[in-house]
């Protein structure tokens, strides 16, 4: 099993998509982080624009973002936003090229894909 057309098409307009993982330790949370981009003229990664076309996918570049955070940031209502600190164990990779190739790369984290949600449904905070 793979990413849905639904999946696919959602990051080909720019939605993040997240799954909650098993933490390596009781104190952390664990996510896997899927977004779609393209390059603009000056060579800079930006998210792609909220019109799906004929042959958009080959434009589109994935990354894979994956990392466990303390559960400090969702306990009593902590309001500390900028947790890029303290991330444990990520794992970024991008300049992935085709469903194919981000498909091989999310295999090895052993995911239903069907799990896989927009990032604002998810607990992610990054």
């Amino acid at each position: 099993m793979g990413l849905s057309v639904k999946q696919v098409n959602e990051l080909c307009i720019g939605t993040q998509l997240a799954i909650e993982l098993k933490a390596s330790e009781a104190n952390l949370r664990k996510f896997l982080t899927i977004d779609g981009y393209v390059y603009n003229e000056h060579g800079h990664a930006i998210k792609p624009d909220k019109y799906l076309r004929e042959n958009k996918i080959n434009e589109i570049y994935f990354r894979v973002r994956s990392y466990e955070i303390p559960i400090k940031y969702y306990i009593n209502n902590c309001n500390i936003w900028d947790v890029d600190d303290d991330l444990v164990n990520e794992i970024y990779i991008d300049d992935i090229k085709g469903i194919g190739k981000l498909e091989l790369i999310l295999n090895k984290y052993n995911i239903d894909y069907s799990e896989l949600k927009p990032g604002w449904c998810c607990d992610n905070l990054v």
